[in-house]
């Protein structure tokens, strides 16, 4: 079972590190430690945690270097489904229509006035499908009533 962590006497945040000293002693057991941190932009190549405890000497008691990060602003759970899979006759194209559905961890802004920046989806298919000139039956809103449509 998680434990309550013993009193703090301070917590300093300076950058990217937390100082967090405690004033009593820890017993050997599973803790949780609730914090706010601040997202950068986008994830960090270098996006471990590190985490070490030290005695009121300053000496490491115990430390974990490697603890893998979390992904910033990126898409998940991409499905894409088509509703004609059929391969195209020669000389002729098989056209299919597809959904592609997608969840974001962060929001995109509407236009280049908000946030300094745009957004534009930029889809790149495998070689030899393609994409007509101009997009045709383009639909913002899904049949799926458990998805959100586009705004």
């Amino acid at each position: 079972s998680v434990q309550a962590l013993p009193s703090f006497s301070s917590c300093v945040g300076n950058m990217e590190h937390a100082l967090v000293t405690v004033s009593e002693a820890w017993p050997a057991e599973f803790y949780e430690l609730f914090t706010i941190v601040s997202n950068p932009t986008v994830t960090p190549t270098e996006n471990n945690w590190a985490f070490v405890i030290r005695d009121v000497t300053g000496m490491v008691r115990m430390a974990e270097a490697w603890v893998r990060g979390f992904k910033i602003q990126e898409v998940r759970s991409v499905v894409l489904s088509p509703f004609n899979p059929a391969n195209a006759i020669a000389g002729e194209a098989a056209q299919n229509q597809i959904v592609l559905a997608m969840s974001l961890t962060s929001r995109l802004p509407p236009s280049p006035t908000q946030d300094n920046m745009g957004a534009t989806i930029v889809i790149r298919a495998p070689e030899g499908f393609t994409f007509p000139k101009y997009c045709r039956e383009f639909h913002e809103s899904s049949t799926n009533a458990s998805l959100l449509s586009l705004p």
